[in-house]
């Protein structure tokens, strides 16, 4: 019997965004067969996202940095 410890294995984290595009991208390596993650490029696209709604419902106010509003 192989020591679990000695021989782990290691699995590809594919971004899942990408792969709904059709496209695989590696994110990092997992002990977890299956897991997947996010890359760069849609964490990027999804903190913007989450910036113009922070802003549409006035939580932030928009300059070249978002900064929280002073609460009143």
């Amino acid at each position: 019997m192989k020591n679990a410890l000695i021989e782990s294995r290691r699995y590809p984290v594919y971004c899942a965004w990408c792969a709904k595009e059709g496209n695989t991208t590696l994110v990092n390596m997992s002990s977890v067969r299956n897991s997947s993650g996010i890359c760069k490029k849609h964490a990027d696209e999804l903190k913007n996202q989450a910036d113009e709604l922070a802003v549409q419902l006035g939580l932030f106010q928009k300059s070249n940095t978002l900064c929280l509003k002073e609460a009143k």
